[in-house]
């Protein structure tokens, strides 16, 4: 896909997409959009970013299948809903369409709750948890060598690299030799 400049480049991909979803194999997301426009909706609804945010892990059946990282909360509030909605969502679709097993995480058990204190105090346990989990998974992807990196653009300080690292590619902007913006996605198994 290097070098060429037109979006047709995504055509064939999208129209694979279009296809395990059941949908005309069309390489545009109007097929994706007028289908699950609600779903996609939802999605962004559940993952709303919180206060402070400047970036995601992101998962499907708890394997990390992306890795964004924004300079600031400013620009992640721009970036999040268009990334959620078409990049990130509709892979949780074609579980739906294919047929597997959603991993459910883990639960706020809620039975057998005395009071909102104790409510809370199971919440805050529950968050403790899952950030430990997230803490782990960053711990093994900052370890990750980069098998390969190609500067695309520089611009004084600033680089553009494509990089490889494991099972991840994707883009990365260093300012002063420091990430200020990170996009990965894992690579797809699929011809």
């Amino acid at each position: 896909m290097r070098g060429k400049e037109d979006y047709s480049k995504l055509w064939k991909d999208i129209a694979a997409f279009n296809h395990r979803l059941n949908l005309k194999d069309r390489g545009h997301l109007d097929e994706l959009k007028r289908a699950h426009q609600p779903e996609l909706l939802r999605t962004v609804y559940h993952l709303e970013p919180v206060p402070g945010q400047t970036g995601a892990v992101f998962l499907c059946n708890n394997s990390v299948v992306g890795i964004e990282l924004a300079p600031d909360t400013a620009f992640w509030s721009d970036l999040h809903t268009p990334l959620v909605m078409y990049c990130y969502a509709p892979l949780g679709l074609i579980n739906d369409v294919e047929g597997t097993t959603l991993w459910t995480g883990e639960i706020l058990a809620v039975e057998k709750l005395k009071s909102l204190d104790d409510l809370q105090s199971r919440w805050s346990t529950l968050v403790a948890q899952r950030q430990e989990r997230v803490n782990q998974w960053m711990d093994k992807l900052r370890a990750l060598p980069i098998l390969s990196s190609q500067v695309e653009q520089e611009q004084g300080q600033n680089q553009l690299l494509t990089i490889e690292i494991e099972d991840f590619v994707g883009q990365m902007v260093l300012q002063d030799q420091k990430p200020a913006y990170v996009s990965l996605s894992r690579k797809s198994d699929r011809k």
